[in-house]
């Protein structure tokens, strides 16, 4: 019997109804470069599936089932043969229960059919007397399979609205709606979550099927256990969790709109000298002195004592200060003239490194009252 054609001229469904009707036994496989699967009937009932004949899809269940541990595994690698699989090495060695497989097997066969079914473009191909690598005496009805394949598809859809790509990385509620509480499948699931792993990774690591573990994730998501990067609602993960505290943290570290409080003296910038300081110099503060000198006196007309007038001038000597950026005496208004003088105070910038010096010269005028 040759059977071949495209997938978009007759459906999957309709060509596994005819290989029943008809009990055929062999392989068919369909290519959809770059993908190729295969499904395999024993008489007319499905007996073998893969959605990707690359993979060792049930092997990857064996595995992410916890089954089988390290030297059988390798053992069984080593045995493989083009006629000889590696769970017909687990089987002989006896690492694996024949029974305790049987259901992982046909749990994994419906999966790799519903996952054809959504196919929507390819070719196949049928090959009589195709020998499977690792066989079992498994049987499932077409009818069957086919049924549940198609109800998988109608629900993707509503699957794809709670996860829209497994390309995604999910991460861990931070704060969970209510206390937490799963099955032993699902805390598998939660522990291959990290923030950085896809949903393609985990299906490759528990070796289940895409649509079982993306139904398993959307529940947990549903369920408020995990997120979906970029959730805008209440709860999250770390990255929405640290992106609302970022928000508060503009108030808390100095907003630009915010207030600030004026700065003390200590905290005020200096201006750079008028000169070019030696290397290794150090900027310090102004070292007034204090000079006095004659100069006219300011006070009433009658004479009467008054106090001297001060002016005072921050100079740079060495280093810098805020305090007179200009080096510049402060300007005072001249004083008009009066019959006698008093001493003036000139206060002036010192050395840098010098001590604070002062020294009082008072010159009065020859028969002053004083």
């Amino acid at each position: 019997m040759r059977l071949e054609g495209t997938l978009d001229a007759f459906g999957l469904p309709d060509i596994l109804q005819l290989l029943a009707f008809t009990r055929k036994s062999g392989a068919l496989r369909l290519s959809a470069p770059p993908a190729a699967g295969v499904v395999r009937v024993r008489e007319g009932a499905i007996c073998a599936a893969s959605s990707d004949t690359s993979r060792q899809v049930l092997a990857r269940r064996i595995i992410g089932a916890g089954l089988v541990d390290d030297d059988a595994l390798r053992r069984a690698v080593d045995s493989v043969r083009p006629d000889h699989g590696v769970v017909a090495g687990l089987l002989e060695a006896g690492a694996v229960d024949e029974q305790a497989l049987l259901p992982l097997a046909a749990e994994q066969a419906t999966d790799a059919v519903g996952e054809l079914l959504r196919w929507t473009g390819g070719e196949f191909s049928f090959v009589v007397d195709d020998a499977d690598p690792d066989p079992l005496p498994l049987q499932l009805a077409v009818d069957e399979v086919v049924a549940e394949g198609q109800r998988r598809r109608s629900v993707w859809d509503e699957l794809v609205a709670v996860i829209p790509s497994t390309e995604v990385a999910l991460t861990l509620a931070v704060a969970p709606a209510e206390d937490p509480r799963c099955s032993r499948e699902e805390w598998g699931l939660l522990a291959l979550v990290d923030g950085s792993r896809t949903v393609t990774e985990i299906v490759a690591l528990l070796g289940r099927s895409e649509f079982a573990v993306v139904r398993s994730l959307a529940a947990l998501v549903t369920r408020g256990l995990l997120v979906v990067p970029g959730a805008a609602g209440p709860g999250g993960g770390f990255v929405e969790l640290s992106r609302r505290q970022a928000l508060l943290g503009t108030l808390e570290g100095g907003s630009p709109h915010a207030a600030e409080p004026l700065p003390s003296a200590a905290a005020i910038p200096t201006q750079p000298a008028p000169h070019a300081e030696p290397a290794g110099a150090s900027a310090a503060p102004l070292t007034p002195t204090v000079t006095a000198s004659a100069g006219p006196a300011t006070g009433p007309s009658t004479g009467s004592a008054t106090g001297p007038v001060v002016t005072v001038s921050a100079a740079h000597t060495s280093g810098s200060s805020a305090l007179a950026p200009d080096a510049q005496p402060l300007p005072l208004p001249a004083p008009e003239p009066q019959p006698e003088t008093r001493p003036t105070l000139t206060l002036a910038g010192g050395a840098q490194d010098a001590p604070v010096r002062r020294s009082l010269l008072l010159q009065l005028p020859t028969g002053s009252a004083g």
